[in-house]
């Protein structure tokens, strides 16, 4: 096991803050482990184990299966590692046409979910909050969990963020800003954090570091429906004026020309490769009826859509591969000079058209040919969404919640 480059942030946290991080990335480590990672002694770690193991918040390894040093002679290291049940995030995304809501543990697993209506029926901020609340309030209860056993609310939104707020800066759906933990926590009476919905995501990596392994300065990107980014420098999301985060997709590709962006301008690159964009191409293709494997395709799926886009992303198909290439070439040299520029040290990918094997493959290789030095594992997918849809929520509720100097164990 390699410790020697973990890093936890804020600099300067208490032990119990900086235990739980590290045991939230490491999984499960012995007393021993904590105390040499942290540069710290033994026997302040185990003062700090026993108060979090009597809280229920740290539990013992007993599966003989993860004791890591049976090999070992002499006295075997009993392993510690996160209760995932001590505590439940009430998990919030808010997209422009519907709302996902969950309970997740502290793992980021699902306990239960729903989907909530499109906004667009909510003429105002507060009253959207307010239909929420009565939902987040019945799904709680249809879960059978007690309101004190919710860490708190963890909410992912499109747009710029005020995360030390809680401030929605431009949230899309609604004309910003938009308080949203002011109106959450009074509305639900818990504790609430607010991120954006690529930055939780971030933060996801940051706080169980399942992809990223040691990494500090990650580049993650997502491509569907639109093209959005985010970068954690020094193992802490990093955020620019009006909290702004480094943004691929709204690199100007022709200045005042093409579609009109969700952004305002004209020319971003969202604008010529979103999912909205390729879905037109592909029904373009089709009008012209001159592929007879695309119009089979079409017949047994249906014309394209955001439903059914993942069939059409998969298919063997000479002409559509060449479409999507195009857009691949595209993002491939937006992202080359962010990686230029922000010298990450890796890069996570995640979204719809990531989700194909062929795409993601074609994607690397062709950001490789740009920039040859790139080391051959610098790119990597992001799976965990597959099996924790929310994780992102759940890692913004700790981040904010659990490791807040005000929270009390």
């Amino acid at each position: 096991m390699n410790n020697s480059h973990f890093t936890y942030t804020p600099a300067k946290e208490n032990s119990r803050s900086s235990t739980l991080r590290l045991l939230f990335a490491k999984n499960t480590l012995s007393r021993t482990e904590i105390a040499a990672t942290l540069n710290i002694s033994t026997a302040a770690v185990t003062v700090t184990t026993k108060s979090l193991l009597d809280a229920g918040i740290l539990i013992p390894c007993e599966d003989s299966s993860q004791l890591q040093n049976m090999h070992k002679a002499g006295r075997k290291q009993a392993l510690l590692s996160i209760n995932p049940n001590w505590k439940y995030v009430l998990a919030i995304e808010i997209f422009t046409d519907y709302v996902n809501l969950a309970v997740t543990d502290l793992l980021g697993y699902t306990i239960i979910q729903k989907n909530f209506p499109a906004v667009e029926s909510f003429p105002a901020p507060k009253s959207f909050c307010e239909a929420i609340s009565r939902e987040c309030r019945l799904l709680i209860k249809s879960a059978d969990i007690s309101p004190d056993r919710i860490l708190g609310a963890g909410i992912s939104v499109q747009g710029a963020v005020d995360h030390i707020n809680g401030i929605a800066m431009n949230p899309y759906l609604m004309e910003g800003p938009v308080p949203f933990k002011e109106y959450f926590s009074e509305l639900l009476q818990m504790p609430v954090a607010v991120e954006s919905n690529v930055c939780s995501v971030l933060q996801s990596e940051l706080t169980y570091r399942t992809h990223i392994a040691d990494h500090d300065n990650v580049l993650m990107l997502k491509w569907g429906p639109g093209v959005g980014s985010a970068m954690a420098i020094g193992g802490a999301i990093y955020k620019g004026y009006q909290f702004q985060s480094p943004e691929i997709g709204h690199n100007t590709f022709s200045r005042g020309k093409g579609l009109r962006c969700r952004c305002g301008r004209r020319g971003c690159l969202e604008t010529t490769i979103s999912e909205h964009v390729i879905t037109s191409q592909i029904s373009r293709l089709l009008d012209a009826g001159k592929d007879s494997d695309l119009n089979q395709l079409a017949k047994k799926c249906g014309p394209p859509s955001a439903n059914n886009l993942s069939a059409y992303l998969d298919a063997d198909i000479p002409a559509l591969r060449k479409l999507i290439q195009k857009c691949m070439e595209k993002l491939v040299n937006a992202v080359h000079n962010a990686v230029i520029i922000l010298a990450p040290d890796q890069l996570v990918l995640y979204g719809q058209f990531f989700k194909s094997d062929w795409i993601f493959q074609s994607f690397v290789e062709m950001l490789m040919e740009r920039n040859p030095i790139i080391p051959k594992h610098f790119c990597v997918r992001n799976t965990t969404l597959n099996q924790k849809p929310f994780v992102g929520c759940t890692a913004v509720a700790i981040e904010q919640i659990l490791f807040s100097e005000d929270f009390s164990i």
